[in-house]
């Protein structure tokens, strides 16, 4: 039982999914993975060819989040969904999945905002369970960090306006989305970063060829 099984837990989940999946459908490719999130398969409507797991019912593959077992370039689309605040080097994390996607893919990545009611409960600590005693990192340094990685932002957004101190007693107050949309755009709950793989591509070099001398005809003179 993780605190997304909750009342408030899963309010966020359907939340983050009609917020997501428009991104997430209109994305092909070979291989896409989700990484490290057990509650909800976000790959469930991708038209990318192959899932890959790493929790939950469709677990498909393990391993250690220090070090992705992947190839240099080998897939389409990475999501971590709430990853960020579960790790402590994410630094390493995304030099990771810079590796490990291919030219021009994508990571999208999304976690809770330090500056909002997410970040007012885990700032005066009202309990000791993640997500609530992991570390969160700001939208801003989250894009710094990834595009000093070699990564190119291409969409961010935070969302979701809602108290979150009532676990099971939890209540959705529409009019707080767009209130906070309209007046407090940087106040949500939680914010998502896509990002794609930037390759400098080679400038050609356009090759010095040596031009041949002409031979002079003389004409002869008889």
């Amino acid at each position: 039982m993780t605190w997304f099984n909750s009342t408030a837990g899963k309010s966020l989940l359907e939340h983050e999914i009609r917020v997501l999946q428009p991104f997430l459908e209109e994305k092909f490719g070979y291989y896409a993975l989700q990484i490290n999130f057990s509650e909800f398969d976000f790959l469930k409507t991708s038209r990318i060819s192959k899932h890959l797991y790493s929790a939950g019912k469709s677990k498909n593959i393990d391993f250690a989040l220090d070090a992705l077992p992947f190839d240099t370039d080998g897939l389409d689309l990475v999501i971590c969904p709430h990853l960020i605040e579960q790790i402590n080097d994410h630094e390493h994390l995304f030099e990771e999945l810079y590796r490990i996607i291919i030219p021009n893919g994508y990571c999208l990545l999304w976690s809770f905002n330090p500056f909002s009611f997410a970040g007012l409960r885990h700032f005066f600590g009202f309990d000791n369970t993640p997500p609530w005693n992991s570390r969160f990192l700001s939208a801003g340094a989250c894009q710094q960090s990834l595009k000093n990685k070699g990564f190119v932002i291409e969409q961010a957004r935070v969302f979701h306006y809602q108290p979150l101190f009532l676990d099971e007693k939890y209540r959705h107050y529409s009019f707080l989305e767009s209130a906070g949309d309209r007046w407090f755009p940087l106040l949500g709950n939680v914010y998502c970063v896509m990002a794609r793989k930037d390759v400098p591509g080679m400038t050609p070099i356009k090759p010095k060829w040596k031009k041949e001398k002409r031979a002079r005809v003389v004409p002869n003179k008889t």
